[in-house]
């Protein structure tokens, strides 16, 4: 992988479990790793939820190897969060492709 490939940056969110005051689990998320990674756009839809029209977006992220991420993490990129699809490992070219969702919050 070509390091000038690598021009967008993205931030990494770990879940973090809390109780809440009336003893509930709560899974919020915060910032575990920043780095930087190419981005390819793999498809898109219109589709209507619960009465609401969302665009999803389906992204690949490809980063270097050594990128300590994990299927349950989230990923940030321009503002928008999304959640991992599925990580392959491409030990030819040292990098991981990361499948990300768009996520409707």
């Amino acid at each position: 992988m070509k390091a000038g490939n690598l021009k967008e940056k993205i931030e990494i969110y770990k879940p973090v479990a809390t109780k809440t005051d009336f003893g509930n689990n709560r899974i919020t998320y915060e910032l575990h790793y920043t780095t930087r990674c190419m981005v390819r756009h793999d498809s898109g839809n219109k589709e209507e939820t619960n009465g609401e029209i969302f665009h999803s977006k389906n992204k690949m992220f490809i980063v270097r190897y050594y990128v300590p991420v994990q299927e349950n993490m989230r990923i940030k990129y321009d503002g928008d969060f999304y959640s991992i699809d599925s990580i392959i490992p491409n030990k030819y070219y040292h990098n991981l492709e990361i499948n990300g969702i768009l996520v409707n919050d």
